[in-house]
């Protein structure tokens, strides 16, 4: 029996070694940081949502992070990236709109 035909009898979750829709089609050394975020207009505002993890490589070091940030009043944004550097941008750009209202 062929290595494809062995691969194609396979139970379909088997058939990508384990792998996630979202790593198996990564390239050679490249790494999937995670984050999903997202933003969807409405007539009436915006509805905003993220994931709550917070990864360094594979490993999940933080399971309960906001990365939906209220900004001012009616200013919000969704980070993704380093979290300690995100966090620091959001910060001063939070202290410097409120001293501008």
């Amino acid at each position: 029996m062929s290595m494809s035909a062995r691969h194609y009898s396979m139970p379909q979750q088997m058939a990508h070694d384990g792998k996630s829709a979202e790593t198996r089609n990564l390239r050679p050394n490249e790494v999937s940081t995670g984050t999903t975020i997202m933003a969807i207009p409405f007539e009436g505002g915006v509805i905003m949502g993220a994931d709550s993890r917070v990864s360094t490589g594979s490993y999940v070091a933080n399971r309960v992070s906001d990365k939906v940030a209220q900004l001012h009043d009616r200013i919000w944004c969704c980070r993704s990236g380093s979290a300690a550097d995100t966090q620091a941008l959001t910060d001063y750009v939070k202290h410097y709109l409120s001293s501008l209202a």
